[in-house]
């Protein structure tokens, strides 16, 4: 006799509590489609000369898809940010210039 003839009954396959609940979407084409420009550019960032070009990149990165986020234009962001990085800038006004922060001063 088979094992799997003697065991209780399957849990519900995912697809059949998808069609049978009705509130989750099948496919992810709004996760796939936000992280395309990531997927495309990841052999290119791959040959990162350190790790410390491999974090700038993540941070620009990041910055970026803050201001996306925020329905601003990266370019305005840092039009605007980056004239006020000064050697001497201290550690919490870093803080006043993330997009968060200037995007009510940016917006188009």
């Amino acid at each position: 006799m088979h094992l799997m003839a003697t065991t209780a009954p399957r849990t519900p396959r995912p697809a059949a509590l998808l069609s049978r609940e009705g509130f989750y979407e099948i496919d992810n084409n709004a996760v796939n489609r936000s992280i395309r420009p990531l997927t495309l550019g990841r052999k290119n960032w791959l040959i990162a000369d350190s790790d410390e070009s491999a974090r700038d990149t993540a941070i620009y990165l990041t910055l970026i898809g803050s201001c996306n986020l925020l329905g601003i234009a990266p370019y305005k962001c840092f039009e605007y940010v980056l004239p006020r990085l000064t050697p001497n800038i201290k550690d919490e006004e870093y803080t006043q210039l993330l997009p968060y922060n200037v995007a009510e001063l940016i917006k188009e």
